[in-house]
């Protein structure tokens, strides 16, 4: 029988950081091989100097210290201890940019606990059920234009929402995506009063970022 033990060992063998920096190593590496990649030369060209380079995407609120950017800002750090070059794309609602000095005070505080590069980009369609043309106005080209401008090569999608975003906006760009699953999103929209629409829609994305996904990562505490 599987124990609590076995299950602490198997995460701490699979999930943990070093496990993490690791896959990394191999994700980046298999670009270089990777013919489709290739096909942009000057986009692979940075992509492939020195660094690995990433972009952590995700959806924040501002002031907010939540369990969701504790994670956000620990990875990151762990990232940047490493010499990996970490972009942090981060999508808020709308609102917040009505108050440019409170969130002037957020992305410093973020950039000088990280030490990563960190944008900010206005949104109102973060969690919509549908693809339209305002989402990909509002996420897709933002994302696009900043991987292209850092020479960014893999994706790394922080929880289920903004994995999605990441799966469809790197096909764009050859580049790869990490899921980073922070938790079981179908069983949690349920939980919290999700209508079943959206638990259906929770369940199909999760299995679709399981699937495509070029590296899992997963809550081993």
């Amino acid at each position: 029988a599987t124990t609590t033990d076995d299950i602490r060992k198997f995460a701490k063998a699979n999930f943990d950081i070093p496990v993490i920096l690791s896959q990394y190593e191999k994700l980046f590496r298999s670009l270089i091989g990777n013919e489709r990649f290739k096909t942009d030369t000057v986009f692979a060209s940075g992509a492939l100097k020195n660094k690995i380079r990433v972009m952590h995407v995700c959806y924040l609120t501002a002031g907010s210290q939540s369990g969701y950017m504790v994670r956000v800002i620990e990875e990151t750090k762990a990232l940047v201890k490493q010499n990996i070059d970490i972009t942090i794309a981060a999508f808020l609602d709308q609102k917040w940019f009505q108050e440019p000095d409170r969130l002037s005070d957020y992305k410093k505080q973020i950039e000088d606990m990280t030490n990563a590069r960190v944008f900010f980009f206005p949104v109102s369609h973060f969690f919509d059920l549908n693809v339209s043309e305002a989402m990909i106005n509002e996420i897709d080209e933002p994302l696009i234009q900043t991987a292209k401008q850092h020479h960014i090569g893999i994706f790394h999608g922080q929880a289920l929402y903004s994995t999605m975003h990441a799966l469809r906006t790197a096909k764009k760009i050859n580049a790869r995506v990490v899921f980073d699953n922070h938790g079981i999103s179908p069983e949690e929209t349920a939980m919290t009063g999700g209508n079943q629409i959206r638990i259906d829609f929770a369940t199909h994305a999760e299995r679709q970022a399981l699937m495509e996904a070029d590296l899992r990562i997963m809550v081993s505490r």
